[in-house]
Formats: structure tokens, sequence, C-alpha cells
């Protein structure tokens, strides 16, 4: 072990001497050697594992390895994200098996996200010495306003906000009682909370603030306001070959008061946070999505005076494909077609047609359910249902026959003028005219339910 640590010692010191981020040319070269040096000498020591360097972009871009002295890697196990596990940077370690968050951290920098590995068992780990390097850059520190009765063991919860949503999220609870110094957080937009880890809830909510390279800031923390409550979701894309297909995704909270927007987001590679401190208490319903992924609605109770929060997963949009074989009658005028929710009515989807048009393809606004397509013409609605409840793809053709509607209006034996009304199955009405022979046509697209005669000069009680 002693020649291990010297090997880490004298390189360490090699690093160090040189220029940093500040290096060109040929001194960048002699940088890159030395750590290439340093982790060649790290294995001739035997040592096992994985070794972490911290990297900086320099001024003219160039990317430079730094002196690992100060810096510390940071473990986080996504389901248990208030316990950090920390070791040396520049010091190989068998990191233990699982899924972990990564970053680098030392005194006023640190890595803007962090990284995900997923370690083997510690006896496959242990086989070879294995090189990461992490990029970081100018950080800052974040203290918690006061709050007035919280839970003893609050801890302060810290979002990097501003950053590349292509990276894994930089996220992190420390308790209050450790966070009066300030717990370092990269520059940038941040979002913080305070969370109760007895009752496992929120207790407190910040607005977006800017954390300050190389200041402590404070997080403005609140509880929600007297009779209000608040929410906090947490959505994330369904698999991880799709890790930006939950870009764009968009939150509302649909209360008896209207709809809520987030006050807040932050989109990270693996899903969407949205941050509600105002909403109304009672019954409500959080839904939304994108182009390719939605949230299924999900039913919440707003308490008075607290906050909320889920955790969902993002399901696909399905692809629905319509072909169309319409009636010359139908294309004459304007059509649309549209997706019902079957059970609901609700609309999913609407959309005009070219009078030409042989098929669309549906997505954008579907969801996995029982569905409707409805053909809306001026001769009335046509209803195909649809079930996208087991398959990614589904397709339907609309092919409805005309059913004709002629016949003679008489009265007392003779053709007599007068306006006929029909109404179908589908509750549209269908209107024809008779003329002074009695005679009458019209088509409709569905059987019908009833039929009216106004005979023309004639007072009908």
């Amino acid at each position: 072990m002693s020649t291990m640590r010297t090997s880490i010692a004298v390189v360490s010191l090699l690093l160090a001497a040189l220029p940093g981020v500040s290096a060109r040319g040929a001194e960048a070269e002699a940088l890159r050697s030395s750590w290439h040096a340093y982790v060649e000498s790290l294995r001739a020591a035997g040592g096992a594992g994985v070794v972490y360097l911290p990297t900086a972009l320099a001024p003219d871009g160039e990317r430079v390895v730094l002196d690992p002295r100060g810096f510390h890697v940071h473990l986080v196990d996504p389901d248990r994200p208030g316990d950090e596990r920390v070791h040396p940077a520049g010091e190989p370690f068998v990191p233990p098996p699982g899924r972990w968050r990564i970053w680098l951290e030392g005194e006023g920098r640190m890595s803007q996200a962090s990284g995900v590995s997923i370690f083997p068992p510690e006896e496959r780990s242990s086989r070879g010495l294995k090189t990461a390097l992490a990029e970081v850059a100018p950080a800052g520190r974040v203290t918690p306003w006061p709050v007035a009765e919280l839970p003893a063991r609050t801890e302060l919860w810290l979002l990097a906000a501003g950053n590349d949503p292509l990276r894994f999220e930089l996220s992190r609870r420390r308790p209050f009682s450790q966070a009066a110094d300030g717990v370092p957080m990269p520059a940038g937009r941040t979002l913080a909370a305070a969370w109760d880890p007895e009752s496992e809830r929120y207790v407190a909510l910040s607005p977006p603030f800017e954390v300050v390279a190389g200041e402590t800031v404070p997080a403005p923390l609140a509880p929600p306001a007297p009779g209000r409550s608040g929410y906090v979701a947490y959505v994330e894309h369904p698999t991880p070959q799709e890790r930006d297909s939950h870009h764009g995704v968009e939150l509302v909270v649909a209360t008896g008061e209207g709809d809520f927007e987030p006050d807040a987001t932050a989109t990270t590679a693996w899903g969407l946070h949205a941050v509600w401190s105002d909403l109304p208490p009672g019954p409500a319903e959080v839904r939304g999505g994108n182009a390719l992924l939605y949230l299924p609605p999900v039913p919440v109770e707003l308490a008075e005076d607290a906050i909320g929060d889920l955790r969902e997963t993002l399901a696909p949009r399905p692809l629905l494909d319509v072909t169309l074989v319409l009636p010359r009658e139908v294309r004459e005028r304007p059509f649309w077609l549209a997706v019902e929710e079957a059970e609901s009515g609700r609309r999913l989807a609407r959309v005009q047609m070219r009078r030409d048009a042989g098929r669309h393809r549906f997505r954008d606004g579907l969801e996995q359910a029982l569905v409707e397509v409805v053909l809306e013409t001026h001769l009335g609605r046509f209803r195909r249902r649809v079930d996208l409840r087991a398959a990614p793809e589904a397709f339907v053709e609309l092919a409805p026959d005309l059913i004709e509607l002629a016949g003679t209006v008489t009265r007392g034996g003779l053709p007599h003028p007068a306006r006929v009304r029909f109404q179908t199955v589908a509750g549209d009405l269908v209107e024809a005219a008779a003329g002074e022979d009695g005679r009458y046509r019209a088509v409709a697209l569905q059987p019908l339910v009833w039929i009216d005669v106004e005979l023309a000069g004639v007072h009908q009680e």
C-alpha cells in the first residue's frame, strides 16, 4: 500500500505543478501524459476498481485534467437520495454494486450534473483499474431560510435546474442541522424544498433561485399560504432507450378553479420535475404530456396547508392509423376526424381533413384507452370504436354506407310542399325540402330514430 500512496503523491504533485485549466499546447499535452502516467503507476502498484479524476474546460475549449487533491467522489443511490457515500478523488476504490448517481465535488468546484453508473458485484469490479473523468465547474453554497414549526429531522432537498436536459440530474438531500454552513451546488438556477423523512412529505417549497459561484445563498423556503396547497410531481420516461422522448412534456393540475401550470420545472435525462406552490384544496387531477408520451390522468386530493407529491412513469402514446373510404357526397363539403374517449366522450384529438384525403395517422393527444374515431360531416357523424389499450398501434377503416332518404309528402292524397326532418341514432339532424310535387331526397350516415314533417302553409299545433 505504501508504494501506491507514493505513486499518488508523486503524480498528484506533477498534476498540481502544471497550469490546469489554462494549459495550452505543449503544456496541455504534458498534462495529458502526466495523468496517463499517474493511472499506469496506480495499476503497477496493484490499484483496482475505478479512479475518478476531475476535468475542466480551458479558455480555448480544451478539456484538461485537474489535480484531484481536495476533490471527492459522491455516490448516491437514486432510491435513497439522502444517503451520500464519499471517496477521495484520485484514489482507486471498488464501488458498491448497483446503480449510482455520481458527481465530483471540491472547494468552490463541482460537477454540474451527475453521471449514472451501474457497478457489478465487487469480485468483478476489483478486476483491473478503470479511469473515469468528471468535468467540474464553479459552484456556490445553499443554506435554508429558517421556517417556523418544521419537524426536527427536516432535510433540505436541492436540484440543479438550469443544466442541459440531456444530462442526469444533480439533486441531493442534507439535514437542516448539517446545512448551516451551506450545501455545495453548481452555479445556476436551482430548486429547493424541505422534506420530512418521518412523514415522507414535503413541508416547504421555494421558487427558483440562482446559486452564485463562490457565494452562499439562502433557499427561500416557505410552506403553502394559509388555506392553500402545494404539489411536487416527478414523471420519468418509460424506457432508457427513449431518454429524450419526455422533453417538452407539459403538466397541469386540473382543479375546480381551472388548470394550473407549474410554478417551476426542471427537465433532466430521466424525467421532469414540476412544482406548484399555490393551489386550491380539494379534488384535482394531474395530467399532461407531449407528442410522444403522456401522463394518464391521476386523481389527487389537495390537502389544505399541505404539499402533496407523486412519482409516475409516462406512458407512450399509441399510434392510430385511419383509412378513409368515403362516398362522393361526404367529400363535397369540409369534414373532420376526431378521436374521443369512449366512456367519457372527452376529446383527445381533432383535425380538419382535405377533401381528397384517404388516410390520417393520429398520435399526438392519444391515450391508451377505449376510443371512438368520429367522422364529422355536413351529413352527420359516423363512429367506429377502437381499443388502444392492448397494442402500441391500431388500424381502422371508415367506410360508411349512405342511407338514402326519399319519398313523397301528400295531404289528402295530393302532393304537398313541406320541410322534412330526420334524427339519426347519433343525434344528428338531417333536413330535406319537398317541392310542389311533394318529393324529397336526403342522405344520412346513421339509421333514423324519428321523422318530423312540417307542411307548407298549414298551421300545426
